[in-house]
C-alpha cells in the first residue's frame, strides 16, 4: 500500500472563489424594509402598552 502525504502548498487554484459583491440596491432595500418592520413593531407595542392603563 502505497500513501502519499498531504499536500501541504497552498495554490491559488484550489482556493474557493470570492463571494460576489452585493447590488448596493438590494441592500439598501433590505435595510429599509427591515428598519420598517422595526418601527412598525415598536409602534404596536407603544399602542398596546397604552391601551392596557
Amino acid at each position: 500500500m502505497n500513501s502519499q502525504p498531504p499536500d501541504n502548498t497552498y495554490d491559488s487554484d484550489d482556493a474557493p472563489p470570492p463571494p460576489p459583491i452585493p447590488d448596493p440596491t438590494r441592500v439598501w432595500a433590505a435595510y429599509g424594509v427591515s428598519t420598517a418592520a422595526g418601527l412598525h413593531v415598536i409602534t404596536a407595542a407603544l399602542i398596546l402598552i397604552n391601551r392596557a392603563r
